[in-house]
């Protein structure tokens, strides 16, 4: 399985350019929020709802997914294209766990994708901004993220609508 990291700012233009990297009627996207109270304290509002409606004009199967429901879409899924917008939401069904279990929660995300025989490529879309937290929530968030930057085939960074690779380093 191709596993691809697109991130950027918000409003940067990394959702829009990761269903470039896909074939709408080949793909699946899980829309994964911060949940209503999680959006009212980032102050953003419908920022899924709007991605899914987005989708659905495309023709791209979308559904809001959490950290409960997420690995039951990804293990019944039949078609080869995955996106997860946004991946470090996962964040917010689990900022009170211990790091040790959100190590667990991350491998079990990884591993059932990696079990799905039908799974061709993983988009993962991550924002760089992170909103203010206390510093051991901070690192809490920053575990979803590194880890899928250390497991990515490929990581482009978005901005202002230019992707750009960065990994494979394309000076190396």
């Amino acid at each position: 399985m191709e596993n691809i990291v697109v991130y950027g700012g918000r409003g940067s233009g990394k959702s829009t350019y990761a269903r470039e990297l896909v074939n709408p009627l080949e793909t699946v996207v899980l829309g994964v929020g911060r949940g209503k109270v999680g959006d009212m304290l980032a102050l953003q509002m419908g920022g899924i709802e709007r991605h899914i409606a987005d989708d659905k004009e495309r023709g791209i199967e979308s559904r809001r997914a959490d950290l409960k429901t997420a690995k039951g879409y990804i293990e019944r899924l039949e078609k080869p294209n995955l996106v997860i917008d946004e991946w470090a939401g996962f964040f917010f069904s689990s900022w009170w766990k211990p790091e040790s279990e959100i190590k667990e929660r991350i491998e079990e995300m990884y591993q059932t994708m990696e079990d799905n025989s039908h799974l061709e490529k993983a988009i993962l879309i991550i924002t760089d901004a992170i909103d203010y937290l206390p510093f051991r929530l901070y690192k809490k968030m920053g575990l979803w993220n590194k880890e899928a930057f250390r497991r990515a085939d490929q990581v482009i960074k978005v901005e202002f609508g230019i992707p750009v690779q960065i990994k494979p380093s394309p000076y190396i």
